[in-house]
């Protein structure tokens, strides 16, 4: 079964980016088509989200603390993975916690 990648970003105000991603098991074996359609359908703007609500924080030591925004992550994209990995989320939890529901 390939699972999904969820890829995200925060920018800060002078621009520099940290990325990070999430695993989300696709136990519903999810199209990624219509995985990515659910996803920007729980985005501001079809492209932003608030990192609490998926438990995320991307702030290091690389970040000037006057250029922090602590606000919005971007996402990146959605994609499939056979990695082995250990799984953030199932897609209904990943689901609810991103649209708030």
């Amino acid at each position: 079964m390939r699972n999904l990648k969820f890829e995200y970003l925060y920018r800060d105000a002078g621009n520099y980016k940290i990325f990070g991603s999430l695993y989300i098991k696709n136990n519903l074996l999810l199209p990624l088509d219509y995985a990515e359609f659910q996803i920007r359908q729980g985005l501001i703007d079809g492209e932003y989200f608030y990192p609490q609500e998926l438990g995320i924080n991307l702030f290091s030591e690389h970040l000037n603390p006057s250029n922090i925004f602590d606000g919005w992550y971007e996402f990146e994209q959605i994609s499939e993975t056979e990695e082995v990995i250990k799984y953030d989320f199932q897609w209904q939890d990943f689901i609810s916690r991103l649209t708030r529901e």
